[in-house]
């Protein structure tokens, strides 16, 4: 079984497919603590995820509601969407009121839209080492301060609650300046710990990286166009609120 934390940032895998998650209770961490999205250039359709600007290590690209694929694209690596694996990808349906995942090896999972604006979301993981599925809720503001440091305000931020305990285990916002660093997600409490397992954390990254599309779709084209027109492209403005 490959550990997505094995991949370097310069492996080239024969294999362009899925690969198996490492679900033990002391899997490997495969996102650092906080971890911000850049974009490629000012026209440019390439993202990565990274600690700093300088140090990629996940690629990320996205496409429009038209072309078929995935709104989201994330990968394995930093090679680019051409090179790389693909980790996990995020497509949702017509009305926007659930999102496919699908996982590393193929397994599929569904974001839920939650909320009276739909701008929650929600999903099930398969937690520590036993299987035990919990359920993780992504809602609007800090919730009692934990994410303030990402320099957002509390109506941008959003925090992930872990359902059976209440417990906020992710923060999320976007970027507090314009720039090249479009978003950022950090792990708090239990969810930095790595204990909640890696496929915890490829689905708080890919729901969150499914909120930050949505938005800048939405804040480019309008809340209705928005809903329909997919992915794709790079908004100017780093500052989409969510």
């Amino acid at each position: 079984m490959t550990s997505i934390a094995s991949l370097s940032t310069t492996t080239t895998l024969q294999d362009n497919g899925p690969y198996s998650l490492n679900t033990g209770p002391h899997a490997p961490r495969q996102f650092p603590p906080e971890v911000n999205l850049y974009s490629g250039g000012t026209f440019s359709r390439a993202f990565y995820l990274g600690p700093h600007q300088e140090q990629p290590l996940y690629a990320v690209s996205t496409h429009s509601g038209w072309s078929g694929k995935a709104d989201v694209v994330l990968h394995a690596t930093a090679d680019g969407a051409a090179k790389s694996p693909v980790m996990a990808t995020y497509k949702a349906d017509a009305l926007h009121l659930r999102a496919a995942v699908v996982l590393p090896g193929g397994d599929e999972r569904t974001v839920k839209y939650t909320g009276l604006t739909a701008r929650g979301r929600a999903f099930e993981a398969a937690t520590g080492g036993g299987g035990k599925r919990e359920q993780f809720e992504w809602s609007t503001g800090w919730g009692g301060g934990s994410g303030r440091g990402l320099g957002a305000s509390d109506t941008q931020g959003r925090r992930l609650v872990r359902g059976s305990t209440g417990e906020t285990v992710a923060t999320s916002a976007p970027a507090a300046t314009s720039g090249r660093k479009q978003f950022a997600i950090q792990f708090v409490g239990s969810g930095a710990s790595g204990e909640l397992g890696e496929e915890f954390a490829v689905l708080a990254v890919i729901s969150a990286l499914g909120m930050w599309d949505q938005s800048r779709r939405r804040n480019r084209t309008g809340p209705i166009a928005g809903a329909f027109s997919g992915g794709g492209g790079v908004v100017n403005s780093a500052n989409a609120g969510m």
